[in-house]
């Protein structure tokens, strides 16, 4: 058995180039490669009986990423349309399946070396399971996508902290949750049981810390199949956050360790909508 593929995209170009050349085309819209199926399921998981539109959920309009190559690429979509497939791949295309919708994540360092890893409060996307500090979707506001605004207000609304500064670490793409993650770094001059106290629970049900040095290991074990409890496994886009913070000898052999086990992290680009993988 092997987890579904999470994708290290573009591992040697320069980070803080890639994102300073991000582009978002509305002319490219997901539903055009949505097959009539899809589109119905889609709105039947919408309409559902106690269903995001029953509850006065609107559908907000999210980055699709299209390419990785000499800049971030990005199509539109709504969050119904990523809603629907995350939940349930299986209802959908093989061309569904294999979209990719933009978000953020941050790895979030204390003032005494814990990194923060957050447990989804119940009833949430990933349910329960352990995520990366601050994470969310890539929000479309005023006709464009900008990822570090995006994550700012995450990690605002999640750890109720304002970071002072952040450095990007890469994209990546997750295919458990079908979702392409714009990632960074921030160091907080701030212990983990402050900042654990400020977390809020509609959105994280705890806080666990896990030291610096110990990172590579907690990668290792909550990250390979055959873990049923949700509270022990880790989501591939939390995954692809924290190996990027890790120094890139580190990073090597945890990703090395990880595959040994059943995961499967692959590196590559996007280009056109094709992963092209190395």
């Amino acid at each position: 058995m092997q987890l579904d593929p999470l994708y290290l995209f573009n591992q040697k170009n320069n980070r803080g180039e890639l994102l300073a050349k991000v582009q978002y085309d509305p002319a490219e819209d997901i539903t055009s490669t949505f097959t009539a199926n899809d589109r119905r399921w889609v709105r039947e998981r919408w309409n559902t009986p106690n269903g995001p539109a029953s509850k006065g959920w609107t559908s907000g309009t999210l980055g699709w990423l299209r390419d990785t190559t000499d800049n971030l690429r990005y199509g539109t979509t709504e969050y119904a349309n990523y809603l629907a497939v995350a939940q349930d791949k299986r209802l959908f295309s093989k061309q569904a399946q294999q979209q990719l919708t933009a978000a953020v994540g941050c790895a979030v360092l204390t003032a005494d070396g814990y990194y923060l890893i957050q447990q989804r409060a119940d009833g949430l996307l990933a349910s329960r399971r352990l995520d990366s500090s601050a994470a969310g979707m890539g929000v479309i506001v005023n006709g464009t996508f900008d990822p570090e605004r995006q994550i700012r207000e995450k990690i605002q609304r999640e750890l109720g902290i304002t970071p002072t500064e952040l450095t990007p670490t890469g994209v990546h793409g997750a295919m458990d949750f079908v979702s392409s993650q714009v990632t960074w770094h921030c160091a907080i001059e701030m212990p983990l049981e402050e900042l654990r106290a400020k977390a809020n629970p509609k959105s994280i049900e705890r806080v666990y810390g896990v030291r610096r040095n110990d990172l590579p290991q907690f990668l290792i074990d909550h990250y390979k199949p055959g873990i049923d409890d949700p509270s022990k496994f880790l989501i591939a886009d939390a995954v692809g956050v924290f190996l990027r913070a890790l120094p890139a000898d580190a990073q090597a052999d945890a990703l090395e360790r990880m595959n040994k086990n059943g995961a499967n992290i692959r590196t590559g680009f996007m280009k056109n909508g094709i992963i092209i993988k190395h």
